[in-house]
């Protein structure tokens, strides 16, 4: 059986597993992010981060209603992967500027 010989649930679970892999990831890259502020001067600004949350809730939203209540499956994968991006994205945003002022001394 090559990888291409994969049946539908078979390549379900392989999705969900990465899908949540990813979003695990994110949850870490969140928290070193929030250790790194408590510990610091830095200050987020809120409305930016209000609007992030936001985006990222409406697309996992979504994602669910395509998941469970009307089944689209390609279209559930596509918001769910954009919410995972996009909140990668805004932690990693944080976590370099963060970083900046450490490696430029």
């Amino acid at each position: 059986m090559t990888e291409l010989d994969v049946t539908a649930p078979e390549l379900r679970q392989r999705t969900d597993a990465l899908l949540s892999v990813k979003m695990a990831l994110v949850g870490l890259l969140i928290a070193i992010d929030a250790q790194w502020i408590g510990a610091t001067d830095f200050v987020v600004d809120p409305v930016s981060a209000v609007k992030v949350v936001a985006v990222v809730s409406g697309l996992a939203s979504i994602s669910w209603f395509y998941a469970v209540m009307r089944p689209v499956e390609r279209f559930q994968v596509l918001c769910a992967e954009t919410a995972v991006l996009l909140a990668f994205s805004a932690a990693a945003a944080v976590l370099s500027v963060l970083v900046i002022p450490t490696t430029c001394r």
